[in-house]
């Protein structure tokens, strides 16, 4: 299991954020305002609270199964050639 683990440094610059911060508002507004997103928006938090784990930017958690079912983490695109398995939008 220590294999997969990603270390995720908190080192970041204000356009990092700056997207976090975006995203975190606009998924937000649509699970909390207008409940047309199933899953709570979080950011910088663990991915298993039962023991130390990774933080991604932002994890969509499912209430109803109690169960993390999206997990963003914002790269440049070089960074997200490095990671081992990389979504670009």
């Amino acid at each position: 299991m220590k294999d997969n683990v990603i270390i995720i440094d908190v080192k970041a610059s204000k356009p990092h954020q700056r997207i976090i911060g975006k995203l975190m508002t606009a998924l937000g507004h649509l699970y909390y305002r207008e409940g047309a997103l199933a899953y709570e928006p979080f950011s910088e938090t663990m991915i298993d609270e039962g023991q130390t784990s990774p933080t991604p930017d932002i994890l969509l958690f499912d209430n109803k199964s109690g169960l993390n079912k999206v997990i963003i983490e914002v790269s440049t695109s070089a960074g997200a050639k490095r990671a081992p398995t990389s979504i670009i939008l």
